[in-house]
């Protein structure tokens, strides 16, 4: 495919205001490129940072790390950054750079279409149209919330509230409580509940492995060291991203390192969970299958004589009361902490390629993947940012993501720009990556026993990166010839 409009900058759309597309349109402007727009859904930047205000939630990856290279924050208040404190980082990223005037706040790409006659993608939106020459996706895989069906669910009297859908200002001061949900965000949001709700049913499908961590404040003084001397700050980011990197180790199925983590995850629930709960407590499946969310208090909080354990599965909720098993319980509020529909990458948008074909149906054809979790064959000139197969479980995505965005920009300027032409990847690039992503995805602890978000309907990890995030670096670096359609 032949581009004739490849010596001009090309119109560039990025859907999603989120940690992706900020960093997306940043080294975009930084590199020349002028024509971008951003489109976001919601009413302010920040995606899942914006979205997600529930008591307690907080990032699990240091915030040194957790952050660009290229816009670095010296003074995080703590080692681990709460949700405040993310967001309000993202916004000031936009002030920084001067992103403001290239967001268009509460727009919804609802379809995307590439134009076979113009090599231009069109996205359609509630009343309007408009035609770019390349679409980025960076609405990220944490976004949608998963709705559990349950019967007499919209019947509840009360507030039912997802974590990711809490609304301002919410007061549970003296109420009954019921959550639902043991993943990530009930870990953060149970024991802050705890602390001003009246009484707190926690209702447990399966349990959840949980890791005490180290956290603290920063001192003024080292606050003021990372601002005044670079030095310091890189090497305190480049030490935690090697400790962070050498994890994966306790991610392979039955290594030294996975038993010790285990051994010292069931001795934290001996030593804070009550003797009677420790077994309900306690998973049955390999430490890592599922995320492993971080927490001090969460085991301590059900030694608290308002808080209550249920296992039994929820039946059906009434007017009043949530039923599970053989008995019901009165409460004021249900929070639904029952997470995300991670593996549908780019939904609500329908993305049409240059066979007519939509994404979805293709996947439906043959999975969910995408070449270096980027690229798909018939679909030029798309990119995904934080799209299939790199989510990483040990160490950060925002270094993945800044990977990503230097293939984006490599992609550009030598496909694009140089040889004027359409950046497509090629149908065998793409099966052969397809296919060694699930080979070399068997020694891992994602592929156990479990169901988690890393896994689609059919059981494949469509989520998470099969190696270490400095070999996608390495893969990333350069553009490989025969990847790409001539």
């Amino acid at each position: 495919m032949r581009q004739n409009a490849a010596k001009r900058s090309p119109r560039i759309a990025i859907v999603g205001a989120g940690f992706s597309g900020i960093g997306a349109a940043i080294r975009l402007r930084k590199k020349g490129f002028r024509d971008v727009t951003i489109f976001e859904s919601a009413s302010q930047v920040g995606g899942v940072w914006a979205k997600n205000r529930y008591p307690g939630a907080a990032c699990d990856v240091p915030s040194h790390l957790y952050s660009f290279s290229f816009a670095p924050k010296p003074n995080w208040t703590h080692r681990y950054a709460r949700q405040p404190e993310i967001h309000d980082y993202l916004k000031d990223c936009v002030r920084r750079f001067n992103l403001s005037d290239l967001i268009r706040l509460n727009t919804e790409v609802e379809s995307a279409k590439f134009d076979l006659q113009k090599h231009t993608w069109k996205l359609s939106f509630a009343d309007q149209s408009q035609d770019f020459d390349i679409l980025i996706s960076a609405v990220g895989q944490l976004n949608r919330p998963r709705i559990p069906e349950i019967e007499g669910l919209d019947s509840f009297n009360g507030p039912v509230i997802h974590t990711a859908q809490w609304p301002e200002n919410l007061n549970l001061s003296g109420k009954s409580v019921a959550v639902i949900g043991t993943g990530a965000s009930a870990i953060q949001a149970i024991p802050q509940i705890a602390k001003s709700a009246g009484k707190l049913t926690v209702f447990q499908r399966s349990p959840t492995w949980v890791k005490p961590f180290w956290d603290y404040q920063y001192s003024a003084f080292t606050k003021a060291i990372f601002r005044f001397l670079p030095g310091p700050r890189l090497l305190h980011r480049w030490w935690t991203y090697a400790i962070s990197e050498a994890r994966i180790i306790a991610f392979y199925q039955g290594s030294e390192a996975s038993r010790y983590v285990a051994r010292q995850l069931r001795k934290h629930i001996r030593s804070h969970a009550p003797e009677p709960l420790q077994a309900a407590l306690t998973p049955d499946f390999a430490v890592g299958c599922k995320r492993i969310p971080l927490s001090n208090h969460y085991y301590d909080t059900f030694q608290l004589p308002n808080v209550e354990l249920v296992t039994a599965p929820v039946d059906r909720i009434s007017s009043k009361d949530v039923h599970a098993g053989e008995e019901q319980f009165a409460c004021d509020a249900v929070i639904l902490a029952t997470g995300f529909r991670a593996t549908e990458f780019i939904t609500p948008m329908q993305l049409v390629g240059s066979t007519g074909q939509s994404l979805e149906e293709a996947w439906g054809q043959s999975g969910t993947a995408a070449y270096l979790g980027m690229l798909y064959p018939n679909f030029p000139n798309f990119f995904m940012l934080y799209g299939p197969n790199t989510n990483l479980g040990h160490n950060s995505i925002i270094f993945m993501i800044e990977c990503q965005l230097r293939f984006l920009l490599k992609s550009l300027r030598q496909i694009w720009q140089k040889q004027g032409r359409c950046i497509e990847v090629s149908p065998i690039a793409h099966k052969g990556f397809q296919e060694e992503t699930q080979r070399r995805m068997q020694p891992f602890v994602w592929n156990g026993d479990c169901s988690s978000w890393y896994k689609d309907a059919a059981g494949n990890i469509v989520n998470n990166w099969f190696g270490t995030s400095l070999e996608y670096w390495r893969r990333t670096r350069r553009l490989s010839r025969e990847a790409f359609r001539p």
